[in-house]
């Protein structure tokens, strides 16, 4: 079944039916920075920028993660998600491992779980917090260490890193956010 929203002006209607597409909100694109911390856990580094045409996103997102010539090829960014802020902002999340800058300060990653929504019609959760989108992109990581081989190659430089990925990935719990904090709680 496929779902769309009516055009909201007579320009909209004449640009859809014209087949053009204009944005309807503006766009970020949010990094989230995976390294280690003191701990021996996941801390995350979130860096967002305002996407603008003709700026192609994943070298707008390596550029805010702080990617340069000297970064290790083994470096993985990987586009994980996106959602839309009821204030007019879809947001782009790419998740990163190693973040290339681990001078700038970073949050360690709460033991949280990856939100569902419970409906299959409208995916988007309610109660979304930073930390379970950070959820989300751990567990793409972690997925794409074993299934994409150049992810896999690239996880193999930095083994200590991705074992925590894989690890945290595979404990996440998932669920509403009720039965996710809960959990989360019990712990």
């Amino acid at each position: 079944m496929v779902t769309s929203s009516p055009p909201t002006t007579h320009a909209d209607a004449a640009a859809a039916d014209n087949g053009e597409v204009r944005p309807a909100a503006s766009v970020v694109i949010e990094v989230l920075a995976f390294r280690l911390d003191g701990n021996g856990w996941l801390a995350c580094r979130d860096a967002r920028v305002r996407w603008q045409p003709p700026a192609e996103p994943d070298e707008l997102a390596l550029r805010t993660a702080g990617i340069t010539r000297d970064t290790p090829e083994w470096t993985v960014s990987h586009s994980t998600s996106w959602r839309y802020d009821p204030a007019g902002v879809l947001v782009l999340t790419y998740a990163l491992a190693p973040d290339p800058d681990p001078q700038q300060p970073a949050v360690a990653l709460p033991r949280a779980g990856v939100l569902c929504s419970g409906d299959p019609l409208h995916p988007r959760p309610e109660a979304l917090h930073a930390h379970h989108v950070a959820a989300h992109a751990v567990r793409h990581l972690a997925h794409l260490a074993v299934s994409d081989p150049t992810v896999r190659d690239a996880a193999s430089h930095r083994p200590e890193l991705w074992r925590v990925i894989a690890d945290a990935g595979a404990a996440m719990a998932v669920g509403s956010h009720t039965e996710i904090h809960a959990r989360r709680h019990e712990a």
